[in-house]
């Protein structure tokens, strides 16, 4: 748990495991375009920042809040809806994967206390 970010423990409690746990994507190369599509713009921009926040200095919550315009809370919560999404681990597998990791990483250190 010390490794995880503070902000992925908000969305970490409760049932969050999703296709993406089980490294196999349900989605056939038919249909990625189409999940592709249902993607937001806001969407791709939480999955593109997400990808590249772990080379900034700052504080993420500051970044957050300037680059997004989102408060900390509300990105993490749209986080873990988009990565838990076909099309979102469609759209970023490696991302979806990392912070599906980092979540049952919380969520098992939570249920070991």
């Amino acid at each position: 748990m010390d490794n995880a970010p503070k902000g992925l423990l908000l969305f970490a409690a409760g049932p969050w495991r999703c296709h993406a746990e089980t490294g196999k994507s349900p989605v056939t190369s038919s249909a990625t375009l189409t999940l592709l599509a249902m993607l937001s713009e806001e969407d791709r921009a939480i999955l593109d920042f997400e990808r590249a926040s772990w080379r900034d200095s700052g504080p993420k919550d500051l970044s957050i809040e300037m680059d997004l315009g989102l408060q900390s809370r509300v990105y993490y919560e749209r986080l873990r809806e988009i990565v838990c999404s076909p099309a979102g681990s469609s759209y970023d597998p490696l991302t979806a994967k990392r912070v599906l990791r980092i979540i049952e990483r919380s969520v098992d250190a939570e249920l070991a206390v």
